[in-house]
């Protein structure tokens, strides 16, 4: 087995580890090897779970009242979804993390690639991603998997089995090749990163069960046979990097939604228009994130109708005159979508936003009226207000009523939510000396 890696490109991928319980143990120690889920806006399903929770069969995704009863008995605890404390989380460990690489790609909100090109000559591998690993759980307090290789989909897979190696860190190129061989036979074809079940079972279904099956298929025959992308993945796990690459960044995302169920049904327009705003500021702060506008604005409602089994969603998109990131314009052609939307005394249960036909910052032509200076106000102003969120919290500053002062009745139910410790200046923890 080598102990250093030649001077080629690494990849590493870093994963929290039960991101969101991970997060909620981190303020409350209490919650340390006890049973702990995370639950959907509302309450709704199960979107996280403890180690302990898998082992009781606690599943991903199903409605949280078919499990009420096991966790009472087992003396699990359910904690609503606490999106302002994950949020700020994510983004202190991706700061963080950008620092110990090259290059960096965040592909979630609890993992990130980072990328070295060349890896340093006569590194050890395993032992800079041990040194990362220790200093972002030094730093941030959350648990992290670290998995290095020469390509992404390696890269997941040595994540994925670095949970089994003491120092949660595997290196991919420095494993023998009868360990490489071994955790190819164990990985089942379903696991390995843009397989889904469907795939999976075709796959089965021509003789292909694990990892190892696949890596000694031809990629030319698993492109006729199946598709593209499945014969990128043979290239991947053959050493051959397609997936991205330091020159060229990950696809811009081609648009942003942003919806939430409401905690109760709702007739009010003002209600309506406030959830609106709320959304559209969101999905505009992500535009500017990406460094991307908008030239299409889209609305749409949810309501229950009497006869219907299912919930009736009714949209309406409208086009941009000139591409805008700025949240005030941007929440104006929702409201005036809105107007034409809404029928009275209807019960919504749920509405949301649509940015799509994105574009570049600056990029497209303007209007002949549109006067440089008032552009260049809003863009300093949604940026303002972009900060003020980023230092003081979503609820600090807003657009419109937006609900900031008091949770109105459309907000989501989250009724076992905990603090938001980071970034609500009411519930910073008292220390009495």
């Amino acid at each position: 087995m080598s102990s250093t890696v030649s001077s080629l490109p690494l990849i590493a991928l870093v994963d929290v580890n039960n991101f969101y319980v991970s997060c909620e143990r981190l303020f409350n120690p209490s919650l340390a090897v006890r049973p702990v889920v995370v639950l959907s806006s509302n309450d709704g399903c199960i979107v996280a779970r403890s180690d302990e929770a898998k082992a009781l069969g606690f599943p991903m995704g199903d409605p949280w009242f078919r499990w009420r009863m096991l966790a009472r008995r087992s003396g699990t605890i359910a904690l609503s979804s606490n999106y302002e404390l994950y949020g700020d989380m994510s983004r202190r460990i991706m700061r963080l993390a950008s620092g110990f690489s090259d290059g960096q790609e965040i592909y979630s909100i609890d993992e990130c690639f980072l990328s070295w090109h060349p890896f340093p000559s006569g590194r050890s591998a395993t032992r800079t991603g041990e040194a990362i690993r220790a200093d972002l759980e030094r730093w941030t307090g959350l648990p992290v998997k670290i998995g290095l290789a020469g390509t992404r989909t390696l890269a997941k897979l040595a994540t994925h089995w670095a949970r089994t190696r003491p120092g949660s860190v595997l290196a991919w190129p420095e494993l023998s090749p009868e360990e490489q061989a071994e955790i190819l036979c164990r990985t089942p074809v379903s696991a390995l990163w843009g397989i889904g079940p469907n795939r999976a079972r075709r796959l089965g279904q021509d003789g292909i069960r694990n990892a190892a099956d696949l890596v000694c298929c031809d990629p030319g025959r698993i492109a006729d046979r199946f598709d593209r992308p499945l014969a990128q993945t043979v290239h991947e796990l053959q050493g051959r990097p397609l997936f991205g690459s330091h020159s060229s960044p990950p696809p811009a995302r081609q648009s942003i939604l942003s919806s939430r169920s409401f905690g109760s049904p709702v007739t009010d327009p003002t209600l309506l228009a406030d959830s609106l705003c709320v959304y559209m500021g969101r999905a505009a702060e992500k535009l500017r994130g990406d460094g991307a506008s908008a030239l299409t604005v889209g609305i749409w409602l949810e309501n229950r109708q009497r006869g219907r089994s299912r919930p009736v969603r009714e949209w309406r998109l409208q086009g941009l005159a000139r591409p805008t990131s700025d949240s005030r314009s941007l929440i104006a052609v929702a409201l005036d979508l809105l107007a034409s939307l809404h029928e009275p005394g209807l019960p919504y249960t749920k509405s949301g936003v649509y940015l799509g036909d994105l574009v570049p910052a600056g990029a497209g032509s303007g209007n002949l009226f549109d006067h440089p200076d008032a552009i260049g106000r809003e863009d300093r102003l949604s940026r303002l207000v972009d900060e003020i969120h980023r230092r003081f919290g979503p609820r600090g500053l807003g657009y419109g009523a937006g609900g900031l002062a008091h949770p109105p009745a459309w907000h989501p139910k989250r009724d076992f939510r905990s603090p938001a410790y980071t970034t609500d200046w009411h519930h910073l923890p008292l220390v009495r000396a």
